[in-house]
């Protein structure tokens, strides 16, 4: 029996206001978490994880949006689902080393057998004879693909310069998002509360 209640799988299952019913799924959700068509767009045929970030739909019934598969808690009522939230797992700290063994040394063999190992777990062909900046492309494209929805891709686009480009490429799924994005939106904001104390440690080196 699941005890543990929490909302998280909440916010990635389907709303039934938003959807056709489809038989045997119970949309209890809040469908605030979506794969947009551009990203879908992104996998190469035949990789196995595009599945877990395309539920669209059973038995010939179609829904309005692509669900996060892999976030999805089926059959818990809302606010009550025990499914674990990834906070770091063992494909990430490949990717980890692959991307710093390419900036260090290039693609090495070593390089290679950690991206290879996971691209062979999804299905795809190994890769080889790349260019470092191939290479560096390549680390990217699986990230995005191995960890989306894990919380890490906008850490790696503002780390990579590239939050700008990403969002505004996105413009049909996210037209506000990409006509508003600035570079200044890769920074995080002080807290105020951290601007206050630091105004008053300014004024009065005796302040705690």
């Amino acid at each position: 029996q699941n005890t543990h209640q929490n909302s998280f799988s909440d916010r990635y299952m389907p709303r039934q206001l938003d959807e056709p019913t489809v038989p045997g799924f119970t949309m209890t959700g809040f469908g605030l978490e979506t794969s947009t068509p551009h990203f879908l767009s992104t996998f190469e045929p035949g990789d196995l994880r595009e599945h877990y970030y395309d539920w669209h739909g059973s038995g010939g019934i179609t829904t309005n949006f692509h669900y996060v598969y892999k976030q999805m808690d089926w059959g818990q009522p809302r606010g009550n689902s025990g499914l674990n939230s990834i906070v770091y797992r063992v494909a990430e700290a490949y990717l980890i080393f692959a991307e710093a063994e390419n900036e260090l040394n290039g693609p090495t063999d070593e390089a290679y057998s950690k991206i290879n190992a996971i691209r062979e777990r999804a299905g795809l062909a190994d890769l080889k004879d790349l260019s470092q900046d191939q290479f560096r492309q390549a680390v990217r494209d699986e990230r995005l693909h191995e960890l989306s929805f894990e919380f890490q891709n906008r850490w790696d686009l503002n780390r990579w310069g590239t939050l700008v480009q990403a969002v505004q490429a996105d413009s049909v799924s996210n037209p506000a998002g990409a006509a508003n994005v600035r570079p200044y939106h890769m920074l995080c904001p002080i807290p105020s509360q951290e601007i206050l104390l630091n105004s008053a440690l300014t004024q009065n080196p005796g302040y705690n």
